[in-house]
């Protein structure tokens, strides 16, 4: 039986690690912007591959058509989680803290203001990235809440940029040819908007998958051969990504990240999906107004605190109302390699 007087030390306090990841927010959408008005305006231009036209020295030059563009008008979603911080629960020691206490109340108060406001952050960053998951996977985002009504935001991406492989063309069926898909789809972004594919994401599943195939075992039995560094595994680690290796014109990272719906953890990517997106997609993570009286100013994330009484609690809120622009509608592709 333990001697309820033995001095007790707390050796470590375990920090959370289930920080949200932003691969795909880091690597497609790095641009921030932020505006005063409820309703955002998102300019799209037209690529095109036009000729200069032939024409006689002794002629008038040809007249040309400007480049094209079409403006959408979005009303961004609105997102403020709100927490609830009652007094009695200074009275409890926190994490960290000596066993017994040796925290003032309002010591522990500034430090619960302090923890609450980075969770809201987390969950705002997680639904952003959730967001710029739907969009590089689908060409879309869907938007739903509980008191919201579903809308669903339509890029535009062009169709080709999806493909859904079936029967034995599927990745680990006979027919696959991995390497191909990934060339194949990223001449089609070129094609479509003038870009190079460099950056390929695959969920855990499909990256098993593709390093399965001949063709890939192959290159990296070449580069264990030449010394180079062709275990399989990560070599890097950024933003929740884990760099498997190079592929001839392909950098293939490997992204796991959940998200929890009514206390259900779910993949962000689906089993078997690929992800490829240029570097010079340029998208944006656009934030419209922050429509609360104290704030009135362009923010990414306003928050904001006051009390209440009877009974006696303080309230912590924090606004934003995110959208993304993906800059080049049809830098990116999806593969559905199976499933």
């Amino acid at each position: 039986m333990s001697n309820i007087y033995d001095p007790i030390v707390l050796a470590k306090t375990v920090k959370r690690l289930i920080r949200p990841k932003t691969h795909f927010l880091s690597s497609a959408f790095p641009i921030i912007d932020v505006q005063e008005t409820e309703m955002v305006a998102i300019d799209i231009e037209k690529s095109r591959r036009a000729l200069a036209p032939f024409v006689h020295p002794d002629m008038p030059g040809q007249a040309v058509d400007a480049l094209p563009f079409e403006t959408v008008t979005l009303k961004p979603a609105y997102v403020k989680p709100t927490s609830i911080l009652k007094p009695k629960d200074t009275q409890k020691r926190r994490a960290g803290e000596r066993i017994g206490g040796d925290m003032t109340l309002r010591d522990r108060r500034a430090a619960a203001v302090a923890e609450t406001l980075l969770d809201h952050v987390d969950q705002i960053t997680r639904r952003k990235e959730f967001m710029a998951a739907q969009l590089l996977t689908t060409g879309k985002a869907t938007i739903t809440g509980e008191n919201y009504p579903t809308r669903i935001i339509d890029y535009r991406r062009d169709p080709d940029l999806t493909l859904t492989l079936t029967g034995t063309d599927r990745w680990g069926q006979a027919d696959a040819k991995p390497l191909d898909d990934l060339e194949d789809m990223a001449e089609r972004v070129h094609e479509k908007e003038g870009v190079t594919v460099r950056k390929i994401t695959m969920d855990p599943q499909a990256w098993r998958a593709f390093k399965k195939d001949k063709d890939v075992r192959e290159i990296l039995d070449n580069r264990r051969a030449a010394g180079g560094y062709a275990e399989f595994g990560a070599l890097d680690l950024a933003n929740g990504a884990q760099l498997a290796g190079v592929f001839g014109l392909f950098e293939v990272w490997v992204y796991s990240e959940y998200y929890e719906l009514n206390g259900v953890n779910y993949p962000l990517m689906a089993p078997g999906t690929v992800v490829g997106h240029s570097d010079q997609m340029e998208g944006i993570q656009v934030h419209g107004a922050i429509l609360d009286e104290e704030a009135l100013q362009a923010m990414e994330i306003f928050p904001n605190s006051w009390i209440e009484r009877n009974p006696s609690r303080r309230l912590l809120q924090s606004q934003s109302s995110p959208i993304l622009n993906p800059g080049r509608r049809n830098a990116s592709f999806t593969i559905k390699a199976f499933g």
